[in-house]
């Protein structure tokens, strides 16, 4: 199936492909500068020239002109981001086009046609190497391998196809840039896609080297395997040698300059190139000086023939093909089709000269044979034959091969469709065909719905248990129905609304199939009386009309018969599968004489036999025969061996079978008369059956019907004795004749029968053998036959005198035998025909003879028939017509028109007795009665009166229980001339009825309304195509179910879309207060560490110096900026008074005081005061007032540290606080949404339950109103149709002489009786007790116990659904809900860091305050700054105060910090949540050297040699500030060494003692710990866990991030998934009941006519019209 499918995608490509027109392409010299350049551009990169920038600016000029081919010069000047990706997304976009129009065939649509074909046409040429070029430019830039990937799919697919489809095997060619197909072009188009796929990916050497191998490749194609036609072929080696030299120097280029290979390159390559081409002509010339003919020598003849302009070239292939070859016959050359016939001899030559296993091993020679003759040689049924043959003698094809036969055959048969379509209204041989298998189709199908009908009808009276029983066996029935309408309808090309401008184009046998299934099917007897009305139409027009060719007549008459041959598989084997017609058409006289017929040969008389083979054999062999277009008189023989006149024609059948079909098609002679058939010696070939009687008559012997054999081997002259001298005297005027046929002159001879052939044959034998003079044809050559074709044919090889010795020998033996003294004037004339141009024979006819003084006439003709058959209807009776069978001597039967005898029996009812009285009459009173018989003819079919007229008529009885069908009888006459009279006489009164009646409904057509509207209501109930209302209701449903749906899943994503993005900014949100604090706490240090070189000596060297400024700058600028984010993220909370107030100390050399002041405000006197110090620290060299002011603004800042640390801790806390309230909201939000998506689904399917529910009640009406139906009613239109069936199981041709309206609708009481009140009831019911007679009664009073359906199945089906769609929205709950649970962890290791960096951040600016603050005090006090300010001026206010508030703050916040840090790291290695990423970076931080992760934020990780690498400004520091060791261990490392200070030097401050010791302090302050940990902890350690911070707060949003993505993706697939379920359901559930409801409406089919007129039926009808 898959490979069925394969292939009809491809043949419907090539078939585009194929349809190609030179007029459309480009110039090839334009395209082959094209293909150059594009390759060009891959030697010559854009980017670089052996791995370097362009130099030489001519060079460059070059690379940008030849990238100017495919536009990368003038692209790469445009400096836009993602414009590459853009202009490769657009070839993409192209080349999937192009394969999913392949893939969907689309091709049939014209801008997809026009595109594929130019797509595919210049594919090689112009878009693989550009689509490639801008691939491997864009993986120089940007590596995008989705956006490569996506490209490069679609060009290898479309480049695969392109391989195997675009062949070159016409000749010549119409489309030039097809290959002609040679095995390797696989691999060279292969390495070219290959080598394009790998290119970008190596270096430019390695670039150089592939392109040297794929032009190597190519230019050896162009030499050796040739796969263009000559000219392209020389274009393309010319391309591909510029290509190969160019790329080989290329690879040589690194030892020279840029400038040495421009001009080495421009010097040799021309040179090369020429020198290449004329190796390739010579290889031309020497192939066509080959002795030996082969296919390639064919095609290069082909080629150099076909080129334009080229005189010289053509004498040569001439002289070649006449000296060498000995082809040619005639000195100068005609035309091109004389040249075809030579290349066609050929290829033929070569064939037959291969042995007999070889002819069929070389599958691209008979392809490039079988295109030769389908496109060049035009010669299509050949081709055909040819392919057929192929596939016979070869088993297996390539799937080429059956594309090419898929495009060979919809060619042929789009042709025929056209012929029959430009023929309308003719009868076409084909058409013929493919109505005759329609019917041979159809009528079993008819036959079977019939039968079920009847069982139909016969279990409806019996009843059924439920209504759904009915159901089914009405949709079976219906079904059946529906596929034979299909099937018809769609042969016939015809829609039921318009048929009645339909039928004018079909013939009789499409018109009576049509008339059977309306009136007996479909029981529409108003279409079928139009379809018998054009029925008798086209007989009337035949009946007086003689022709050769096929009429309706014909058709009718079983005159016509298609034989189906097999022509190459089983050669003559008659293929047909209804062989009953043939049964019927020779006459067999039983079935064992018919069952030998299998071969065409034992129908065709034994003189043709083996003429017939060799007929044949020269068929197949030119695949022409003049009887394709005209017929031609054959006289083929009865099975009892006497001969008859027909015509016969030849069709061809392109079935999809696996042989050729030929069907001769045999029609019998309108003019019927005697023959006798003899050839050129005079033998007796054939003779008809009155003739055969004539010749051997012995009036003392009764005549004997049996075919005498002997006759076959008897002579003309035995009874014409003057035959052959008559036909020598016109010998001259018989060869003067060019034509197939010439006619003797009518010739009276007297004859005399033979009683004793046998023995005169005898001696005839004898006397032949001793006086023959000449020789017969028989006897010639087959090398004289040959000849004598093509002379004029002999008529006759006898001598004058040998046939006067022959006539006197026959003369005697008659004498002396005593024949009979019966003689006999016989009045006949002579033809010669030749049939086929080659068999010449003789046809003798007889027109009259007479016995004595009594005239016989010959019993065959058709007028004499015809007049015997009127003399018999005017001398006998009505009931003498219809029992009269013999209708003359021979009993030959002739079947007259049953409408015309039906109008003439229906004129003898309403009083017309005799026909000729209309003439008599008024011609108003004539017109009226006419007007009146067609009213009463044309009431039948109405539906409210039918029964009256025929009661009223007395054809029917009131109470009558059987009717009588009218059976057509064939009527049988003597007397011919009146016959025919009285059917010119009907025939003109119909006319007269037509025209009365036209008159009458133009003035009134108020019955005719009437009757048709039932009709047409009937009929839009049956073949209307629309959905119910309440089904389309329920999709409307379902489709508002979705939307809501849509918009509410759409809107609780966009709800939880912004909880996420607070939850994403409010986790981000803590970070602002704690750079805050950790930039308070800098400026704290740096300010220190100034005073404490200033004022106390205590420097650290130049690099601390270096760094207090630098950092004071950085700091300062990053402050400012934190300023604003304070105010644009902290305004609102502080709106909402959600931000505490502080009360901060106010500090000057004067002042000191307390104030209230929002976070806000005191943001921005740090930012005033740090501002003011850092421009007093930017300073090297401070004077004392400058120290004094440092000092001033230090003390501010160290004053308000505690509150700082307490207000930041509040803020995270509160952004905290307000971080899980979010999350609450957030939950409290999804479950009101799954509350009211919940009630949204259920409420709308229970709406939509009840929409369901009406289909279910529209079919119950239906089969309600049809178990209504009366049992009288039924039995009449049972027994009517049991005698249809009858008729047609007893004869399988009666179907097509049966008017379905007359004979079947209209039966009449005189010819018509019931048959049975049961239809083929059982013989067990007849036998039932009487009890069970009472039981069936009550059943039959209710045909349907339960009439309800069950609906359970809906109910099932609605719930499913809402268990569907409720599990959807409580699984995105749940997901929702259990994302964000497990998600706490993660939240709150986030929330914790960011307290433990703070609480570090507190601790460690207090302990270094700790220290050096009581040695600052001292110098503070002795520079006297505050002596003005009562409470900085002595120790014991303010610095006692600020030193308790310190010594108070350190311990707790130390606990804290280590409870936190306690828990972080088994908290991240248990989080399952922080992707693997950031949890190994995590660890690394916590425990991994520091220098080998974030060696560029730590200055002393990349220390080398007194230099930073990282840091090129920084001084060279001393020796003892290089902290590297103490990375190595992580951030837990660093933090635990601080901790193991705090324990050692600071136990006392831990346990609320002032360290007053400050000799140890000022040693501690100058030791490696401090100066290691605790002095560059704000400096560089800070930024080491700083990196650790943001690694676990962007893991957070991480988190959040693919939650929500995760329930994202949850809501679109699983939504998609339940969308797409439940419209599968839907519609599937639609589809299906709307199926069911249009098959049970068809089953109104089974309500009999007479029903009809019952006002409940009607009633009903009406109502479920109006339902639908």
């Amino acid at each position: 199936m898959n490979s069925i499918i394969l292939k009809k995608i491809l043949s419907a490509l090539y078939v585009t492909i194929r349809e190609s027109k030179s007029k459309s392409y480009l110039n090839p010299f334009f395209i082959w500068i094209l293909y150059n350049g594009t390759r060009l551009s891959l030697i010559l990169r854009v980017d670089q020239f052996n791995g370097k920038e362009y130099q030489d600016k001519q060079l460059m000029l070059i690379k940008n002109l030849i990238n100017w081919f495919h536009f990368l010069t003038p692209i790469n000047s445009i400096e836009i981001d993602q414009f590459l990706s853009l202009i490769v997304i657009l070839i993409a976009i192209v080349h999937w086009l192009s394969s999913l129009i392949t893939l969907f065939s689309y091709n049939q649509i014209r801008f997809f046609n026009q595109f594929q074909n130019q797509y595919f046409t210049y594919l090689q040429m112009l878009y693989l190497c550009p689509s490639f070029s801008y691939i491997h430019q864009l993986i120089y830039q940007n590596d995008d391998k989705i956006i490569v990937t996506l490209c490069s799919v679609p060009i290898i697919l479309n480049y695969s196809i392109f391989t195997y489809i675009q062949r070159n095997y016409l000749l010549p060619s119409n489309n030039p840039f097809t290959k002609r197909y040679r095995p390797y072009n696989y691999l060279v188009n292969m390495t070219e896609i290959i080598a394009l796929v790998i290119f970008p990916y190596f270096d430019e050497m390695f670039q150089s080297i592939i392109l040297l191998i794929q032009f190597l490749i190519q230019l050896s194609d162009a030499i050796l395997n040739q796969p263009f036609s000559q000219q392209m072929n020389l274009n393309y080696c010319i391309s591909s040698s510029i290509l190969f030299y160019c790329s080989l120097f290329k690879c040589v280029s690194i030892y020279w300059t840029e400038t040495q290979f421009m001009f080495i390159c421009l010097i040799f390559i021309p040179f090369l190139t020429v020198i290449t081409k004329k190796v390739l002509k010579q290889i031309y010339e020497q192939n066509l000086d080959n002795q030996d003919l082969n296919k390639q020598l064919i095609i290069q003849i082909i080629d150099e023939f076909h080129q334009k302009n080229n005189n010289f070239l053509r004498v040569k292939i001439l002289y070649i093909l006449k000296t060498r070859h000995q082809i040619l016959n005639n000195k100068n050359l005609k035309s091109d089709q004389q040249f075809n016939d030579y290349i066609f001899t050929m290829f033929n030559r070569f064939i037959e000269s291969l042995a007999q296993q070889e002819k069929y091993l070389d599958e691209d020679l008979h392809t490039y044979k079988i295109m030769f003759l389908y496109q060049t040689y035009d010669k299509q049924n050949l081709a055909y034959i040819q392919i057929k043959q192929f596939q016979i003698y070869k088993e297996f094809q390539t799937i080429y091969f059956s594309i090419l036969e898929f495009f060979c055959l919809e060619k042929i048969q789009n042709s025929i469709k056209n012929s029959i379509h430009q023929n309308y209204g003719r009868l076409e041989l084909q058409q013929i065909k493919q109505s005759q298998i329609l019917q041979e189709k159809c009528q079993p199908l008819i036959i079977q719905i019939l039968e079920q009908k009847l069982k139909y009808w016969d279990q409806l009276l019996n009843g059924y248990e439920n209504i759904e029983q009915l159901s089914d066996v009405s949709i079976h029935l219906s079904e059946k129905v529906v596929n034979l309408k299909n099937i018809v309808f769609k042969e016939l090309n015809i829609q039921i609304f318009t048929l009645s401008k339909q039928l004018l184009k079909l013939n009789l046998l499409d018109l009576r199939l049509l008339s059977q299934i309306f009136a007996t099917v479909l029981n529409d007897f108003h279409i079928t009386l139009q379809i018998e009305q054009r029925i008798e139409e086209l007989l009337n027009l035949e009946r007086n009309i003689q022709s050769r060719n096929i009429q309706n007549i014909a058709l009718l008459n079983d005159d016509v018969i298609i034989i189906p041959v097999s022509m190459i598989k089983n050669q003559g084997q008659i293929l047909s599968k209804n062989k009953q017609k043939l049964f019927k058409f020779f006459k067999f006289r039983n079935d064992e004489s018919f069952q030998q017929i299998s071969h065409i040969n034992t129908i065709v008389p034994q003189y043709l036999q083996k003429q017939h083979d060799k007929f044949l054999n020269n068929f197949l062999q030119t695949g022409e025969s003049s009887l394709f277009i005209n017929s031609q008189d054959v006289y083929p023989i009865y099975n009892s061996g006497f001969s008859f006149s027909a015509t016969l024609q030849l069709i061809s059948s392109y079935d999809k079978m696996d042989d050729y079909i030929l069907s001769a098609v045999l029609k019998k002679s309108t003019e019927n008369y005697d023959f006798i058939l003899f050839d050129e010696s005079g033998k007796i070939l054939g003779i008809t059956e009155s003739i055969h009687q004539l010749l051997l008559f012995n009036s003392k012997e009764p005549i004997e019907n049996d075919f005498n054999n002997y006759i076959l081997k008897s002579y003309i002259y035995f009874w014409f004795k003057d035959i052959l001298l008559l036909i020598n005297d016109q010998q001259e005027a018989f060869s003067a004749q060019q034509t197939s046929q010439q006619n003797l002159n009518i010739v009276t001879t007297i004859i005399q029968p033979i009683t004793n052939l046998q023995q005169l044959i005898q001696d005839h034998e004898i006397f032949r053998k001793q006086h023959f003079l000449t020789q017969t044809n028989t006897m010639k050559t087959e090398q004289d036959a040959q000849t004598d074709q093509k002379q004029q044919i002999k008529i006759t090889c006898f001598e004058q005198n040998y046939v006067t010795q022959t006539s006197e020998y026959i003369n005697q033996q008659q004498l002396k035998s005593h024949q009979n003294s019966v003689y006999f004037q016989v009045v006949f004339n002579v033809n010669f025909q030749r049939m086929q141009n080659c068999h010449p024979i003789f046809l003798l006819s007889i027109n009259d003879y007479f016995q004595k003084e009594q005239k016989y006439t010959g019993s065959q003709s058709g007028l004499s028939s015809f007049q015997k058959t009127k003399t018999q209807l005017e001398m006998k009776s009505e009931s003498q017509i219809q029992s009269e069978y013999n209708l003359d001597e021979l009993n030959q039967e002739f079947l007259i028109n049953q409408t015309i005898i039906n109008k003439l029996l229906i004129r003898h009812e309403v009083g017309l007795s005799d026909l000729r009285e209309i003439d008599q009459k008024d011609e108003d009173i004539h017109i009226q009665n006419i007007i009146d018989r067609d009213q009463k003819e044309s009431n039948l079919i109405s539906p409210r009166s039918n029964r009256e007229i025929l009661i009223q008529k007395g054809i029917i009885e009131e109470d009558s229980d059987y009717i009588k069908g009218n059976e057509s009888n064939v009527i049988k006459s003597s007397s011919q001339k009146d016959i025919k009279e009285n059917i010119q006489q009907a025939i003109i009164q119909e006319q007269n009825v037509d025209f009365a009646h036209e008159k009458q409904s133009k003035s009134s057509a108020t019955s005719d309304k009437t009757q048709n509207s039932i009709y047409n209501l009937m009929r839009k109930l049956q073949y209307t195509q629309q959905f119910q209302t309440s089904i389309i209701n329920a999709i409307f449903i379902t489709n508002i179910l979705t939307i809501f749906l849509i918009i509410l899943v759409s809107v609780e994503l966009s709800i939880v879309r912004n909880y996420t993005n607070q939850l994403e900014y409010s986790i981000p949100l803590v970070r602002i207060p704690q750079r805050f604090n950790r930039l308070f706490c800098t400026f704290i240090t740096i300010g220190q560490l100034e005073l404490q070189s200033k004022l106390l000596n205590q420097s650290y060297g130049i690099y601390y110096e270096y760094r207090i400024q630098n950092e004071s700058a950085s700091k300062q600028i990053e402050i400012q900026n934190l300023m604003t984010e304070i105010l644009n993220e902290f305004s609102f909370m502080e709106k909402q008074n959600q931000l505490p107030m502080m009360e901060i100390r106010i500090i000057n050399e004067y002042i000191y005081q307390l104030q209230n002041v929002s976070m806000i405000q005191f943001n921005s006197l740090v930012n005033e005061y740090s501002d003011q110090l850092n421009e007093l620290l930017q300073n090297i060299d401070l004077s004392n007032e400058e120290i004094k002011r440092v000092q001033i603004l230090l003390q501010f800042l160290k004053g308000n540290l505690i509150k700082e640390l307490d207000l930041t801790i509040s803020i995270v806390n509160q952004i905290e606080s307000n971080f899980y309230d979010l999350i609450e909201l957030n939950q409290i939000g999804q479950v009101i949404f799954l509350i009211i998506i919940l009630l949204t689904v259920a409420f709308l399917l229970i709406i939509q339950f009840k929409q369901w529910l009406q289909p279910y009640k529209y079919m119950q009406t239906i089969l309600l109103l049809i178990g209504k139906i009366s049992e009288r009613d039924i039995e009449f239109s049972g027994s009517r149709l049991h005698l249809l069936l009858e008729k047609l199981n007893h004869n399988h041709s009666a179907w097509k002489n049966i008017n379905y309206f007359r004979d079947f609708f209209w039966q009449s009481k005189k010819s018509t009786s019931y048959l049975t009140l049961r239809i083929q009831s059982s013989e067990k019911s007849k036998n039932k007790n009487n009890s069970k007679n009472q039981q069936q009664k009550t059943k039959q009073t209710s045909r349907i116990q339960e009439t309800s359906f069950s609906i359970k199945n809906i109910q099932i089906i609605l719930i499913l659904l809402c268990v569907l769609l409720s599990c959807y929205a409580i699984s995105a709950f749940i997901i929702m809900k259990t994302n964000m649970d497990n998600s706490h962890p993660e939240f709150k290791i986030a929330m914790d860091f960011v307290k433990f960096k703070q609480d570090l951040d507190g601790v460690m600016i207090i302990c270094q305050l700790l220290k050096n603050q009581q040695i600052l005090i001292d110098q503070t006090m002795v520079s006297g700054i505050f002596k003005m300010n009562p409470e900085l001026s002595t120790r014991d206010k303010y610095f006692k105060t600020l030193y308790s508030e310190l010594l108070t703050s350190f311990s707790p916040l130390i606990i804290e910090m280590d409870k936190i840090y306690s828990t972080i790291y088994n908290n991240v290695i248990e989080s399952r949540k922080i992707s693997k990423e950031n949890k190994e970076l995590l660890l690394n931080l916590y425990e991994k050297d520091l220098c080998e992760i974030i060696p560029n934020i730590l200055p002393f990780c990349a220390y080398e040699n007194g230099k930073f690498i990282y840091f090129p400004t920084f001084p060279t520091p001393n020796l003892i500030l290089n902290n590297k060791q103490i990375y190595k261990y992580g951030i837990n490392g660093i933090y635990q060494q601080i901790v193991s200070i705090f324990n050692t030097h600071y136990s006392l401050e831990q346990n609320g003692i002032k360290d007053s010791d400050l000799k140890n302090i000022g040693l501690f302050l100058q030791s490696q710990e401090y100066v290691q940990i605790i002095l560059p902890y704000f400096f560089d350690l800070s930024y080491a866990i700083l990196q650790f911070y943001y690694t676990i707060i962007q893991a957070a949003l991480d988190i959040l991030e693919n939650d929500y993505q995760m329930v994202l993706q949850f809501y679109i697939l699983a939504g998609i998934g339940c969308i797409i379920i439940l419209y599968i359901v839907i519609l599937i559930r639609a589809i299906t009941l709307q199926n069911k409801v249009r098959l049970i409406r068809q089953t109104l089919i089974v309500i009999p006519h007479e029903s009809l007129q019952d006002q409940s039926i009607l009633n009903s009808i009406r109502k479920i019209d109006r339902i639908l």
